[in-house]
């Protein structure tokens, strides 16, 4: 979804999961990684699930915490923008902040972290 709103590109500046193989450089990297959110929900009017909600880390790695911190921000800007749209085929309700943005500490060769946390509310995906 990132990729496809212009926010990074896949596999340079932008990766998805924990087994991600993310390139050491002192550039500014992100690092998306889904996991559970609160129960879906339901709607009385039609029987069966309404929305999932699952929620995504976003950790965004830089030589400098001003840059990361940027870009992370510009980050949650863009997907708060996410309303009823589809993307990659996937219908959004919304995507709210959950948490963050927080510095998170450096990484072992010093560079700034700083991750937040967003919720999608997402219509079932097939």
């Amino acid at each position: 979804m990132v990729a496809a709103l212009g926010l990074g590109t896949l596999g340079t500046d932008l990766f998805g999961s924990s087994a991600a193989n993310i390139p050491d450089v002192d550039t500014p990297v992100t690092l998306l990684t889904e996991y559970g959110g609160p129960p879906v929900l339901t709607h009385d009017a039609a029987p069966g699930i309404a929305y999932e909600r699952p929620r995504v880390q976003v950790l965004v790695r830089a030589k400098d915490y001003r840059l990361a911190r940027q870009r992370i921000e510009g980050l949650v800007q863009g997907l708060a923008r996410v309303v009823n749209q589809t993307v990659l085929g996937a219908r959004y309700q919304r995507l709210e902040l959950v948490s963050g943005p927080v510095d998170v500490g450096l990484d072992g060769k010093g560079r700034a972290q700083v991750t937040a946390n967003l919720q999608a509310y997402k219509g079932v995906s097939p």
